[in-house]
């Protein structure tokens, strides 16, 4: 390589195992997209994957927990590569570590301790590996640039990220994600506990439901496969066996299937955002159960929905006004319901969805008014430090989101699954393909937060 290292290591340990720690030392392992061949997980949904492909953790943090008593050592925690030399977190997401003559991997977060991994600990104290407690001691994961071949005692060159590197944008859209996820669960059990037949799935980053008496994207939907993309044949048979179109979405199109649709997916750090007071004579609150029907009725209304979905959503609402860390928010003007919106925030990250405007009503900014009050909850109450939300490209929604301080920060694919279709990479046709504002409700969009407004 032309580049010169900002420093070097070496790799110590190839460490496999067929499921489960520990992770036994080999002589070789051959590296590729989804990690070391030969190395599998018992929990899928809670490691693996392009952005979890390789887990590092340096000799030097092994012997610093050792030397407290716990039962530590290579492997035992996971690790695929044990090095020597270097305090792996300590450097930035985006760094990139070049392994012997080919091997070049991103470093793409810190690896959350877990349970798996207790009885490496006095008292089961895995956050003794946690970067937040000691930053110089816990797992990293990384995602592979370059496959080949790794072996003990490798030298590893340590490089500044790539100008091109995605790094930062993917550990920003997997906050998101993960809280689009909170919001998109929050409605399936709001729908279960009213009494729908939502037969939904809620495993590590990846969730998908099926409402076989319920033609609705929000209620079929399959979110986290752009953190997981290899089980999508798992999220597939979900809906073969309950027989069920869906919408399934990524950050990237398998191949294969067509778009259906597309979201932009906007952020903002907490205080970035414009505080919007309603228009005259209007008032912005949150509702309780009590006035979840109304919620469910203008949200609606809003987005044109059709039977029975339109019908589920009082429902769903009075359930929804009681989740925790969710909040449902409406616009009024005397006793008339213009507009709806909710928000719902999970580990400091906010997700704004539902936000819509009943037609009649358009254009006097209450929309805008709705996205503020929601910020101002979500900062305020729940103390989030990012805002999220996504619309539809061009959208008066994406104006609005922009024109209040949200930037665009990466883009939401969806296509369609149809377990009657010959192939299950089936297309839409194009009489299938939501609305505009269909496509933007569907959680009731199928991660939107922005509506019509």
């Amino acid at each position: 390589m032309d580049e010169r290292p900002l420093a070097t290591a070496c790799v110590r340990q190839v460490n496999v195992s067929p499921g489960g720690v520990p992770k036994l030392p080999v002589d070789e392992a051959w590296v590729g997209p989804l990690g070391l061949e030969g190395d599998e997980h018992d929990d899928l949904t809670g490691h693996g994957g392009p952005h979890r492909a390789v887990s590092i953790l340096g000799i030097e943090a092994i012997r610093r927990v050792a030397v407290e008593g716990h039962p530590i050592g290579p492997g035992t925690t996971g690790e695929n590569l044990t090095i020597e030399g270097l305090d792996i977190s300590t450097l930035p997401v985006g760094t990139r570590l070049a392994i012997g003559d080919t091997v070049v991997l991103e470093l793409s977060k810190p690896t959350t301790p877990c349970q798996t991994i207790r009885h490496n600990f006095i008292g089961g104290h895995i956050a003794r590996l946690s970067i937040d407690l000691h930053p110089r001691d816990s797992r990293m994961y990384a995602r592979v640039l370059v496959g080949g071949p790794v072996r003990p005692g490798d030298p590893i060159d340590v490089l500044p990220p790539a100008p091109d590197s995605r790094a930062a944008q993917y550990r920003l859209l997997e906050r998101i994600g993960g809280a689009a996820r909170a919001s998109a669960v929050a409605v399936w059990e709001a729908a279960r506990a009213g009494g729908l037949d939502v037969r939904y799935v809620d495993d590590g980053d990846l969730a998908y439901a099926a409402t076989p008496s319920i033609p609705s994207e929000m209620l079929n939907q399959a979110v986290g496969l752009d953190q997981l993309p290899h089980l999508l044949d798992r999220v597939e048979d979900h809906f073969r066996r309950h027989g069920t179109v869906a919408c399934l979405m990524a950050d990237a199109l398998p191949p294969g299937r067509e778009l259906w649709f597309e979201l932009a997916v906007y952020a903002a750090e907490a205080g970035a955002i414009a505080d919007v007071p309603p228009p005259a004579g209007i008032t912005i609150r949150r509702i309780g159960a009590d006035d979840g029907p109304a919620w469910g009725r203008t949200h609606a209304a809003a987005f044109e929905l059709e039977e029975p979905e339109a019908s589920a959503w009082p429902i769903i609402a009075a359930g929804l006004a009681e989740r925790p860390h969710t909040a449902l928010f409406l616009a009024e003007e005397g006793d008339q319901v213009l507009g709806a919106g909710s928000v719902t925030v999970r580990r400091g990250t906010a997700f704004l969805r539902s936000g819509g405007v009943v037609a009649e009503a358009r254009g006097r900014g209450i929309q805008r008014a709705l996205i503020a009050a929601r910020v101002a909850y979500a900062v305020d109450v729940e103390e989030a430090t990012l805002l999220s939300v996504d619309a539809e490209p061009g959208s008066v929604s994406a104006r609005n989101l922009e024109a209040m301080g949200f930037e665009r920060v990466g883009t939401i694919v969806a296509w369609r699954f149809d377990p009657a279709a010959p192939s299950s990479a089936s297309a839409p046709s194009s009489a299938s393909a939501p609305s505009s504002a269909s496509a933007q409700a569907s959680a009731s969009a199928p991660t939107s937060g922005s509506a019509p407004g």
